[in-house]
């Protein structure tokens, strides 16, 4: 049985390198992989997506990071996502200084 993981990043990756008119090739040696048959067995569920390279498959297929990492983490990690992408809480500001919600250590009696 294919791990839930790899049931629908692979698809989604296929379809939108699809939509960009990109071979597998094209798309493996662009991201550092030695042949594009990398690309192909992620799309397939036959490979775990490399989710430490998250943002490198975001950037490349021209897709918002915050959307392609929901997608990434529902499959790896479902029940994390309510707290990391609470949706009556804004998205957090992407500039070079990170934005830490710090609230939490109140909480935590710190």
């Amino acid at each position: 049985m294919i791990p839930r993981q790899r049931m629908m990043i692979g698809p989604y990756i296929k379809k939108r390198r699809e939509e960009l008119g990109i071979t597998q090739l094209q798309m493996g040696k662009s991201l550092g992989h030695r042949y594009g048959n990398f690309v192909g067995a992620i799309e397939k569920g036959q490979s775990p997506f490399p989710l430490e390279h998250w943002q490198e498959y975001a950037d490349f297929l021209q897709v918002p990071r915050r959307e392609f990492l929901k997608i990434c983490l529902t499959e790896i990690y479902p029940n994390m996502l309510p707290y990391l992408f609470d949706a009556s809480r804004p998205a957090p500001v992407t500039n070079d200084e990170p934005q830490v919600d710090e609230s939490w250590i109140k909480l935590a009696g710190g």
